[in-house]
C-alpha cells in the first residue's frame, strides 16, 4: 500500500487525518448495516439448503472486503499520525 507524504504542496495533516477518519466512519456505519442485512433462511427457499449457505457465504465475502477496505483506512489514518 502507498502511503501519502504530507508536503508544503500537498494535502494537510488534519485535512488528510480527517478524511481518512470519516472514511473509516463510513465503513463503520457500512458494515453495522450489513450485519442487518445477513442472510436468514426464512428469506430463502429452503428446499435446496444450498440456497442460504450460497447465500451466506456471499455476504460474509462482501463483509470480509468491508473489513479490509477499513483496515487499510486505519493504517493510512495512524500513518498521517505517525509520519506527520
Amino acid at each position: 500500500m502507498e502511503f501519502p507524504q504530507v508536503t508544503v504542496n500537498g494535502t494537510d495533516k488534519d485535512t488528510l487525518l480527517d478524511n481518512y477518519l470519516r472514511a473509516v466512519s463510513a465503513a463503520d456505519s457500512l458494515l453495522a448495516a450489513l450485519r442487518e442485512c445477513t442472510p436468514h433462511g426464512r428469506d430463502f427457499d429452503c428446499t435446496e439448503e444450498a440456497d442460504l449457505k450460497q447465500a451466506i457465504l456471499e455476504h460474509l465475502t462482501r463483509v470480509r472486503a468491508i473489513e479490509d477496505v477499513r483496515r487499510e483506512l486505519d493504517m493510512l489514518a495512524f500513518w498521517v499520525i505517525d509520519n506527520s
